[in-house]
């Protein structure tokens, strides 16, 4: 019960982490447009309150992917209001997924960055596709971006940059007792790949009862 609510309390930390992260990457993203586009800035300033108002409304730890995807909507039209045409998103969800329990908001960093380093690099924009599915035990998740062709990827380099990734990594490690997994590879063509492996709610029971170091 101790290590359970430790789990608990750092997965609400680390959240809490997310979100500043999240509106002062957006925020910077409103103050350039207001010169230049006011009426993108004002719609920009309006959805990123309902997303907050949302937000608050909403302060578990975790929530089913179903939920986590309807805010990745609500995330995306932001963008869209920047980008316009030139974001395009598809999204495949995989049947048995949707009731699925992930740490909230885990997927935000992952495409914000793929629009950061893919989307906003390329004159002509990109895609950006969502896909779920059903694989060992578990949810393979993945975030695939259109972009430039940036060679291999080294995921210790890119934890090292930034919050975003850094933070992904360690609430799945938290929430799964270490069976997650994060990768992020080239995209052919250019581009990038995240893929986002989360098992099933029995096997953590069962990494749990072990007492994995991994929770500790």
């Amino acid at each position: 019960e101790e290590e359970n609510r430790f789990i608990h309390a750092r997965l609400a930390t680390l959240r809490g982490q997310i979100n500043p992260h999240f509106l002062f990457n957006t925020l910077n993203s409103i103050t350039a447009l207001i010169r230049t586009d006011s009426e993108k800035a004002r719609e920009m300033t309006r959805r990123l309150s309902q997303i907050f108002r949302k937000s608050l409304e909403d302060a578990s730890d975790t929530h089913s992917l179903e939920e986590e995807m309807d805010f990745i909507d609500n995330y995306l039209s932001i963008e869209k209001v920047r980008f316009g045409d030139k974001l395009r998103v598809s999204k495949e969800i995989g049947p048995g997924t949707e009731s699925f329990q992930v740490p909230t908001m885990i997927l935000q960093p992952l495409v914000e960055n793929a629009v950061k380093h893919g989307i906003s690099r390329s004159s002509n924009g990109g895609l950006v596709r969502i896909g779920t599915e059903r694989a060992g035990g578990g949810v393979e998740i993945t975030v695939e971006n259109e972009g430039p062709d940036e060679g291999p990827f080294r995921l210790e380099a890119m934890l090292s940059r930034g919050i975003g990734l850094r933070n992904v990594k360690e609430r799945l490690e938290l929430f799964t007792c270490g069976l997650g997994n994060l990768e992020i590879a080239p995209r052919a063509g250019g581009g990038a790949v995240v893929r986002l492996f989360v098992p099933d709610s029995r096997e953590r029971r069962e990494a749990f009862r072990d007492q994995s170091d991994h929770c500790r």
